[in-house]
């Protein structure tokens, strides 16, 4: 594997970094290794890395960014590497993950840039985001590739397509090229706007396709873990902003998203039209009742179980059943339940839980407004919806 290296970026997860380095070393422990690290830097980080001659510790400015760390660090790797290999430290090497898989890609074929596979989150579990991006007008449409065009190399088979998972190996000449990732994106949408400008450019503030873009592969045929673990609210607090949505629209001008990845249709990038802040102080129990809402019924989850009405943010389910004026949940549940069934969710969903994005894209119908119980800034609350077209009523 020479000419090959591997950036692995990683931000307040000294745990998950270290399992991830250690993987790496058992299985490919001559290839270099580089982190890029925008957390805090700590004795425990430099006691690992002291004396791993295989790995160079990059420290960059705290709260960086995966975007700005993965350029900062790439200026670091010697022009000497041709290959570089992309991970986050929540990534898991494998005896069954092969490097060169991915690398005899790039040597086939020139005009690939990129190519990667999919990710394991149990032996069950499969992690899958490859496709093709289309737009039209303000739609940004992401699509699976339903009857892929596969080409063989070998016992190897991959095919063309537009983006694919962020755990990948790249050309550096993509890099050099000028195809760097744009550090205004710390968290949100950075994979996407990376994929984004392989294949399109700005042109009088819209997208037009370029003539010449680096192609990108996808491989069944190579995969990792992509095992998350447990991240503490410091963690969730920068991970969960919700910023690079709106950054993302204003600099494609795109308003919303269509993909075949979400299950929450569409996801506004940024709400054209303006999210009030509701006040309603009849019994909830009568949601039929409210003349401000479109909907007859909101949707409401608490703690382990599905109600509809409305969603609650930072509420245990006794407090929710207190504020409500409701006696017994069952009775609540049998009078309103009339609208599709709901996921049950485990815990209480926060705010501040890095998850809640993706739970409510997991609905099988979105919720239209949103009901929090938090002592929370209310222009945060409205930036932190509003991108997915969720209004916020205010009890």
């Amino acid at each position: 594997m020479t000419k090959t290296a591997i950036l692995v970026t990683t931000f307040l997860r000294d745990t998950l970094l270290f399992r991830c380095i250690e993987s790496i070393e058992k299985y490919y422990p001559d290839v270099p290794i580089f982190i890029g690290d925008n957390g805090d830097d700590t004795p425990e980080k430099q006691k690992f890395f002291n004396g791993r001659k295989n790995c160079t510790y990059i420290i960059l400015p705290f709260d960086l960014g995966v975007a700005g760390v993965r350029n900062e660090a790439i200026k670091r790797i010697p022009r000497s590497y041709k290959y570089l290999f992309i991970a986050e430290d929540d990534i898991v090497f494998d005896g069954g993950f092969k490097l060169e898989t991915l690398k005899a890609i790039l040597d086939h074929d020139s005009e690939i840039g990129i190519v990667g596979g999919y990710l394991k989150t149990s032996s069950s579990q499969e992690q899958h985001y490859e496709g093709m991006y289309r737009i039209e007008g303000d739609k940004h449409y992401m699509e699976k590739i339903n009857s892929p065009k596969w080409n063989g190399l070998g016992d190897v088979k991959y095919c063309l397509c537009d983006f694919i998972l962020n755990v990948f190996l790249m050309r550096l000449d993509v890099w050099h090229t000028g195809f760097k990732w744009d550090p205004q994106f710390k968290t949100a949408l950075e994979h996407a706007d990376f994929f984004m400008n392989l294949k399109y450019t700005i042109i009088n503030k819209r997208p037009v396709q370029r003539k010449k873009a680096w192609k990108v592969a996808y491989t069944p045929d190579a995969w990792l873990w992509h095992l998350q673990g447990a991240t503490t609210e410091r963690y969730e607090g920068f991970r969960s902003r919700p910023v690079g949505f709106r950054l993302f629209g204003q600099k494609w001008g795109l308003r919303e998203c269509w993909s075949d990845y979400n299950l929450a249709q569409p996801l506004y990038y940024e709400t054209h039209r303006q999210v009030n802040f509701l006040k309603h102080t009849d019994s909830i129990l009568i949601p039929h009742t409210w003349d401000c809402f479109d909907e007859k019924h909101l949707h409401l989850i608490l703690k382990g179980r599905e109600v509809t009405d409305g969603v609650t943010l930072g509420v245990l389910n006794d407090e929710a059943v207190r504020k409500f004026g409701v006696d017994c949940k069952e009775s609540f549940e049998e009078r309103h339940n009339t609208i599709s069934s709901l996921p049950f969710v485990d815990s209480v969903i926060e705010l501040t839980d890095g998850g809640l994005a993706r739970d409510i894209q997991r609905m099988q119908v979105k919720p239209r407004y949103i009901v929090p119980f938090l002592k929370a800034d209310k222009q945060a609350l409205q930036d932190f919806f509003s991108v997915m077209g969720i209004g916020v009523i205010d009890l």
